[in-house]
């Protein structure tokens, strides 16, 4: 017996006790982790070269602009994803460039958005801010579109590809990104380069999993459900992705771009932690299809709590090490560290996302509607009540406000409200 097998062996006989495929959680989920630590350090290493090298203004005007352009691409169904991935788990041939060419055609409104924004900050004598505006504008049709091929993988349970994928992705953008502000640090060109690069390493990627998973016999596939249901998912995303990047912007307006970057860099270790906890979620989603039963729920609910009781332990060793990382890291942003400590205990809300994965896996309408609704809702007018008189700790208690708020609904919604089980997806002809 190899050691491999004795290894599943041990994982099979403690599946009686955590009431889990531990073999399939472990095997596939060890290639997330593994490429979620590779995108972590290649991320702290980017974070260090915009820290040292940039200016904490030029920095903040950036993220800026990408929080914007975020909240643009909204407009090309980002809901088409969740679709996709749900179509694959399902069984079903998906033609990938068929749905892009529809993101890429949708998010020509969003360019037309960005172009207004930046015509305007022309009319103020804001020449810089425009100029960032209009490349925004221009590489927003490929900017995210083409990164779908991540959710296509993650229907195909393909996440050994889908790890290396990721990697290479993203040691393709940092490496642009990292020679672009070492030879300049203009801010006009390395924001060009982080378009441009994101393109650039979604292509390669697609490309390879385009060459991997060539087009198979699709005719039975359901598109028109799952362009409809993408359809719907996106409208709901326009309440998430919007409450996720408009808090940046009203932090740029309320406290200036220096105390945006300040804020950037308190919660960038944190959100990559988030990152790699819900790395699980992925994993889990196509196991998460059609199940119904009260056992299943109990268990479901049992795992989210010893999930969140095993966070107390990172979330610690975080606050005592946060004082030596942004020292030995990030000097300049010594003003991160305390809401960055204050920050860390938001990864405690990261189990209770498995309920909003099952949500979205069984299609719980009225759930779903709620999240994306109330809870962006709730972080918007916490900043807009809190920021005003707290500054960035206010940030940050909006985000617990909404925390709260999600685990509630998600646990009343999971066991009050059960939604009825759904039929597989029709099969329909394409439709746009």
């Amino acid at each position: 017996m190899t050691i491999k097998e004795r290894f599943f062996l041990l994982l099979r006989k403690t599946e009686p006790y955590t009431k889990t495929d531990m073999v399939y959680l472990i095997s596939q989920s060890g290639w997330l982790f593994f490429g979620q630590g590779a995108v972590f350090i290649s991320s702290l290493l980017l974070a260090w070269i915009f820290a040292n090298y940039l200016e904490p203004a030029d920095y903040g005007l950036y993220k800026y602009v990408v929080s914007f352009a975020t909240i643009a691409s909204i407009t090309s169904l980002t809901g088409i994803g969740i679709a996709l991935a749900r179509t694959t788990a399902q069984g079903h041939e998906v033609h990938l460039p068929r749905l892009i060419r529809l993101r890429i055609l949708c998010s020509l409104v969003g360019s037309i958005g960005l172009l207004g924004v930046g015509i305007y900050y022309l009319s103020v004598d804001n020449t810089l801010l425009a100029t960032l505006f209009v490349i925004a504008a221009l590489w927003l049709p490929v900017y995210d579109t083409l990164s779908d091929y991540q959710f296509f993988l993650q229907g195909k349970k393909a996440f050994r590809i889908h790890t290396g994928l990721r990697i290479a992705q993203r040691l393709i953008l940092t490496s642009i990104v990292i020679v672009s502000i070492l030879l300049s640090q203009n801010i006009i060109l390395v924001t060009f380069v982080f378009f441009a690069a994101t393109a650039l390493s979604h292509f390669i990627a697609l490309r390879y999993t385009l060459q991997r998973y060539p087009r198979q016999d699709d005719s039975t596939t359901p598109y028109t459900s799952l362009v409809s249901y993408g359809k719907r998912v996106s409208l709901q995303n326009v309440f998430l992705i919007g409450a996720t990047h408009l808090d940046k912007i009203l932090l740029f307006k309320l406290l200036g771009p220096t105390q945006l970057a300040v804020y950037y860099f308190a919660v960038a270790i944190p959100q990559e932690l988030n990152g790699f906890l819900s790395n699980l979620n992925a994993v889990a989603f196509p196991k998460l299809i059609d199940k119904h039963s009260p056992e299943f729920k109990w268990a479901l609910l049992k795992k989210i709590a010893l999930f969140a009781i095993a966070l107390i332990v990172p979330i610690i060793v975080y606050i005592l090490a946060a004082p030596y990382l942004f020292t030995w890291f990030f000097p300049v942003y010594k003003d991160s560290i305390f809401i960055s400590q204050l920050f860390i205990g938001t990864i405690l809300f990261v189990p209770i996302s498995l309920l909003w994965q099952y949500f979205y896996a069984v299609d719980h309408k009225q759930a779903l509607w709620f999240a994306t609704i109330v809870g962006p809702t709730s972080l918007i007018a916490g900043i807009v009540w809190l920021v005003p008189y707290y500054g960035l700790i206010g940030a940050v208690l909006a985000v617990y406000i909404r925390g709260v708020i999600d685990t509630i609904a998600g646990l009343y919604f999971f066991w009050l409200k059960p939604v009825a089980p759904n039929s597989q997806l029709t099969n329909e002809a394409f439709e746009s």
